[in-house]
């Protein structure tokens, strides 16, 4: 759970801010359940590859 809090809270500011329906931070919001699985329920498998390495690239971008 600790991989996934930086960008959960990073969503739910955004969210505070009325910016999470912005294309940029709804593809994070997926990709940050995408991570949700492969880290907790493997045999789901995840759409292409997912990692906090991307979800950081991802948010830094969207930070600007």
């Amino acid at each position: 759970m600790l991989e996934l809090k930086p960008f959960v809270e990073a969503f739910d500011a955004a969210n505070a801010g009325g910016r999470a329906d912005d294309a940029g931070w709804q593809a994070l919001r997926w990709e940050i359940e995408e991570l949700r699985v492969s880290l907790f329920a493997q045999e789901l498998g995840v759409r292409g590859g997912v990692s906090p390495k991307r979800l950081a690239q991802r948010l830094a971008s969207l930070r600007g």
